[in-house]
Formats: structure tokens, C-alpha cells, sequence
């Protein structure tokens, strides 16, 4: 019998399509409280420290003396995209997660989860006009480009009343170092509503995942803002607007390697040997 060493130089062509994920590279889910029981009502969102650092929130326009407030708290509890929303002393004693929300003002009833004073009581009780906006640390996206931000939310106002809609709404806003815009159009492009969809009283979260702006690519100096507005009419509903699980992602491809192994090294001379395909990543073909 005739035994042959097997030599091999082999080329192995593969084609392939890029498979694409999504690599976090910054998030921030305002954090939890250490025990279940409301332990963080009335939290101020102004001040907030974080581990990517301190949120502020910053008057853009007319704010009366019971003006809304910005609160980090689990009194309205982060409880993901698609739940109904729920709040600690009011559906939940176990809640544990918090959000940033706009309440009502400490010099009125304080922090009510995300729902606000739709005012109208003038000229007896005036003073909920609210013109906010909640800004996120500065992020450092040196280095990162193709950008895509999700956020977990609710948000209605009076964006479901035909007679005075946009006036009780939100805006999600962006930082570029120098100017604050709004992502999803012109200024005074409200956030999409979140309704209760089987969730009434309350609401149901959502998801909203948009690409960020190109002057984010490389931009050391971004912020992330929620920019609140209610004009005291007496018009309006629940909720207001939450936030939780902001992630900011960047695209990961998952590049082919070819590579194969053999069933033997040395065969009979008209025997066979059998190859086996080890590549990895997305192989559609092989030649």
C-alpha cells in the first residue's frame, strides 16, 4: 500500500455579508434606589450626579412660581419599553428603578410621578407656566461616528387634545458644543405620545431610536436634553413626559475569518479525505 503525506496549499474564497450589532459606547439609566419604597421621591433632577456625571436643568423661557419640575425618582418607575407605566405609592410599593420625570412643583404638591397642573385657575391660582429643559453631563464622542440613540419614554401633555395641541409638550434636544437644536425636526417638534393602550389610567412606555446628528461624530462637547413646555391653559393630560435607559450605540461588524481543517494528513493513494469549514462571521458562499 502506498502511503502518500498529504501537502496541501489550498486557497479558501469565501463571500459574506456584513452582519451588523449595535456596541454601547455611553448610557445612563439615572440609577435605583437601594430598597424599595419611594426612597427617592422629590430627588431634584438639577444636581443629579450620576456615573457619567452631574444632570442641570436650565429655565428657557417663563416659569411661574408653581412652574413644573424635573425630578430623578422611582415615584415614576423605569419599567422598560411596551410595560404599562407604574409608580411607587400608587400601583407599586416595590418600585426600584428610577427615571428622570416632570412633576409638580415642590411649592405645590412636589413629586407626583410624570404627571404635572395643567393650570387654567386664573386669575385666582396662576404661576404652572414651565419653559425647562434637563440636561444630560457633557458626552465625549472622540473618536465614534454613525452614531444611533434609543431611549426608553413617555410623553403626552396635550398633544391628544385637538383644540390646543403643542402647547403642553416635549422636545428631545441635542448639544453640539455650541448650539442646542431639536432631533426630531424644527423647534417646537414635539416627542410621539405615548398612550395607555390597555394600560388606563396609566400609559404604556415606548422605545424611540433615531441616528444623532453628523457634528456628533468626533464631538467631545455633546449633550442630551429633555426640554419640558406647559402654558397654564387648564388643557391637558397625563403623562407628562419620562425618561429612562438613554444608550448611545455605534455599529459593530462581524467580519468573516476562512479557515477549515482536514480529516487526515496522510491517505492511501485513491482514498479520500474529507475537509471541514470552520470559517466564522457571516459566510453566504464558498468556492
Amino acid at each position: 500500500m502506498n502511503i502518500s503525506k498529504l501537502f496541501l496549499i489550498f486557497i479558501w474564497i469565501i463571500s459574506y455579508q456584513t452582519i451588523t450589532s449595535q456596541t454601547v459606547i455611553w448610557a445612563e439609566d439615572f440609577g435605583t434606589d437601594p430598597a424599595p419604597g419611594c426612597t427617592s421621591a422629590n430627588t431634584l433632577a438639577n444636581g443629579y450626579v450620576t456615573s457619567n456625571g452631574t444632570w442641570t436643568v436650565t429655565n428657557t423661557g417663563v416659569n411661574g412660581s408653581f412652574a413644573s419640575v424635573f425630578y430623578v425618582s422611582t415615584v415614576e418607575e423605569g419599567v422598560g419599553a411596551g410595560n404599562c407605566s407604574n409608580g411607587c405609592g400608587f400601583t407599586s410599593s416595590n418600585a426600584t428603578d428610577r427615571t428622570l420625570h416632570v412633576s409638580s412643583s415642590q411649592n405645590w404638591v412636589g413629586d407626583q410621578g410624570a404627571a404635572y397642573e395643567i393650570g387654567g385657575g386664573c386669575p385666582f391660582i396662576c404661576g404652572f407656566d414651565t419653559d425647562k429643559r434637563a440636561e444630560s453631563p457633557t458626552i465625549n464622542l472622540t473618536g465614534q461616528s454613525n452614531i444611533t440613540l434609543t431611549i426608553d419614554y413617555l410623553h403626552l401633555g396635550d398633544q391628544n387634545v385637538v383644540s390646543s395641541p403643542n402647547t403642553d409638550f416635549a422636545q428631545l434636544m441635542y448639544f453640539d458644543g455650541s448650539t442646542w437644536t431639536n432631533l426630531l425636526g424644527p423647534m417646537g417638534t414635539p416627542m410621539p405620545i405615548t398612550l395607555p393602550a390597555g394600560c388606563a389610567p396609566q400609559s404604556r412606555w415606548a422605545s424611540l431610536t433615531i441616528p444623532m446628528p453628523v457634528s456628533a461624530n468626533n464631538n467631545a462637547n455633546v449633550k442630551l436634553g429633555i426640554l419640558w413646555t406647559n402654558n397654564d391653559d387648564g388643557v391637558g393630560e397625563d403623562p407628562s413626559v419620562a425618561i429612562d435607559n438613554i444608550t448611545l450605540t455605534i455599529p459593530t461588524s462581524s467580519v468573516p475569518i476562512s479557515s477549515f481543517s482536514s480529516s487526515d494528513s496522510t491517505i492511501c493513494a485513491g482514498d479520500c479525505i474529507d475537509f471541514t469549514d470552520l470559517s466564522t462571521g457571516a459566510v453566504t458562499s464558498w468556492s
